[in-house]
């Protein structure tokens, strides 16, 4: 029973999934800015790209991605990280610029962040892109518009537990995750604050 309520939590709670619950809310209360080009680059430059290539490793190959050694792990980020950075400049390019339009190149510049935090750390260890990927979009949702949803974070123990339960990642690792989440949220959070 604890494997399946870890694997459970631990699809709930992947980074797709998160990043996900945090669009809806964001742009659930920013609605009266969100356009059919929103829409269109959220759907490309946040999911299509980025993740496609992992469900289609995950089908093909019948293997949980997740488990894939730290290196093998980094062609999937760099196709990410093309994918953010071409979302950066899809966003960017949307006129008027606008909250909505503000908030996107932030998450992109996030996970550009932290997808460059992810290949360095692959080199050394296996940070867990589970708990990053929790913290991050938490974090620079929170940072741009209501710091009382860093209350959340308070489920990524439940989420470190499930990595460990699976023999996915070690403590150490974990805290790695959750450090690149924090830094890539913040140093976003930041660079937005300077395209204002």
């Amino acid at each position: 029973m604890p494997d399946n309520l870890a694997k459970v939590i631990t699809n709930v709670f992947s980074a797709p999934w998160v990043c996900g619950y945090v669009l809806l809310y964001y742009l659930n209360k920013y609605r009266n800015f969100v356009s059919m080009n929103i829409i269109i680059g959220v759907l490309i430059f946040l999911y299509l790209l980025p993740w496609g290539p992992v469900l289609m490793y995950s089908m093909i190959k019948k293997k949980n991605p997740s488990k894939l050694s730290a290196i093998e792990r980094i062609p999937f980020v760099f196709v990410g990280l093309i994918s953010y950075l071409a979302g950066i400049i899809y966003f960017n390019s949307i006129e008027p610029r606008t909250v909505v339009s503000e908030f996107l190149i932030a998450i992109n510049v996030m996970y550009v962040v932290f997808s460059l935090l992810i290949v360095i750390g692959n080199v050394w260890s296996k940070p867990s892109i589970h708990v990053g990927g929790f913290v991050a979009p938490i974090t620079l949702v929170a940072l741009y518009d209501n710091l009382l949803l860093l209350l959340s974070l308070i489920l990524t123990p439940i989420i470190g537990w499930t990595r460990i339960k699976l023999r996915i990642h070690t403590i150490k690792q974990l805290i790695s995750g959750f450090l690149i989440g924090l830094f890539s949220a913040v140093v976003a959070f930041l660079i937005g604050l300077t395209l204002i």
